[in-house]
């Protein structure tokens, strides 16, 4: 049986939030990628030059 009418529209509207839904996975994902490739370059920068910055005291004075 053919879709007609409202039922291709429905059909439609179902595949295309289908979709919109794979892609925002997606992007969740890329972005978690992007996050923690962030967070690691971080952590070796601290580590990295941790060493150059003068000890402060946790009191100040």
């Amino acid at each position: 049986m053919p879709l007609t009418g409202e039922r291709l529209l429905a059909t439609q509207a179902i595949l295309l939030l289908m979709r919109l839904d794979w892609e925002l996975v997606e992007a969740r994902s890329q972005f978690m990628d992007i996050m923690t490739l962030l967070g690691h370059t971080t952590l070796q920068m601290n580590s990295r030059y941790s060493h150059a910055m003068p000890e402060q005291p946790a009191y100040g004075g």
